[in-house]
């Protein structure tokens, strides 16, 4: 990957993610183990989808997010997540936000919400109020759901050793980040 496209990802990063409410640090970590290869489009995966952009958007995940989220994502393809950083970086901010949302949800954590949807401005306080091996479980389950679905979400903490290797490697880089 370009050097030019690599500044143009942390750039959209360092925009995006506070935008969201989301922790930068642990948005870069993703995108970081996210492109390790440093290919902005996945191979196919086992499924026959592929995963798109900075933070690989997995297609299929990204049909289900263009309806949910309507409105300008609708037209919206998978190459524009590649071609446009930052909506490609705001795509998988938006997904890894409401993991976040999930995980704190189930770990009994409350997070107040704003006509039905959660207010992720509050949430971004509760998170940055938690003792750190708190948020570190919080972003590890976070995580582990942004690789594995649902199913990872589900059956925490019986996930596949792929995901969790990913998902400690990740955690790994926001340590080293925020040291």
């Amino acid at each position: 990957m370009e050097t030019a496209m690599r500044a143009a990802i942390a750039a959209a990063i360092a925009t995006v993610a506070p935008a969201l409410h989301l922790d930068a640090d642990l948005v870069t970590a993703v995108s970081y183990r996210e492109l390790i290869d440093g290919k902005l489009v996945s191979a196919t995966n086992a499924d026959g989808s592929r995963d798109w952009g900075a933070l690989q958007v997995n297609g299929a995940v990204w049909r289900l997010c263009q309806r949910q989220w309507g409105g300008r994502w609708a037209n919206v393809t998978p190459q524009d997540l590649v071609d446009d950083p930052e909506l490609g970086v705001e795509a998988g901010c938006r997904i890894l936000r409401w993991r976040v949302f999930e995980a704190l949800t189930a770990e009994g954590i409350a997070v107040p919400r704003s006509y039905g949807r959660p207010n992720y401005e509050a949430m971004s306080k509760i998170v940055a109020g938690l003792k750190p091996q708190a948020r570190r479980g919080v972003y590890y389950r976070a995580v582990a759901a942004y690789r594995g679905g649902d199913v990872a979400m589900r059956d925490w903490p019986n996930v596949d050793p792929v995901t969790v290797i990913y998902t400690g490697l990740v955690l790994r880089e926001y340590e080293r980040l925020t040291e």
